[in-house]
C-alpha cells in the first residue's frame, strides 16, 4: 500500500518534505505516524491503541477515518492497494437530543 494522493496540502508537505506547516504543533507526532502507517499497511493500525481505524457512512461512504484526537481525523480513501484523498478534517459535534 502507499499514499497516492492527498487533499490536505499541509498533510502533503509533511509526508514529501517534512514541512511542519499547516498542522497542529501538538498532533504532529501522531499525524506522522499515521502517514507511516498508511503509507506501509493500514491493517496494523486497528491492533494499535487508541487510533479507532473506522469505516465512514452517509455521503463519504469509502473513505475511512483514523482519530488525531478528540476532534481531529485523519481520512482517506482506498482503492487499487492505494491511499487518495488523505485529508485532516475537524470533527462535527452531534446536536445535542431535547
Amino acid at each position: 500500500m502507499a499514499i497516492r494522493g492527498f487533499k490536505h496540502e499541509g498533510l502533503q508537505l509533511l509526508f514529501e518534505q517534512q514541512m511542519e506547516l499547516k498542522l497542529p504543533a501538538k498532533q504532529l507526532r501522531r499525524v506522522r505516524y499515521i502517514l507511516t502507517i498508511l503509507d506501509a499497511d493500514i491493517f496494523f493500525l486497528p491492533a494499535s491503541r487508541g487510533y479507532n481505524l473506522q469505516p465512514l457512512k452517509g455521503a463519504r461512504k469509502g473513505e475511512w477515518a483514523v482519530k488525531v484526537s478528540a476532534g481531529r481525523r485523519v481520512t482517506f480513501r482506498l482503492e487499487d492497494g492505494g491511499a487518495y484523498d488523505v485529508d485532516l478534517i475537524e470533527r462535527r459535534k452531534r446536536a445535542a437530543k431535547l
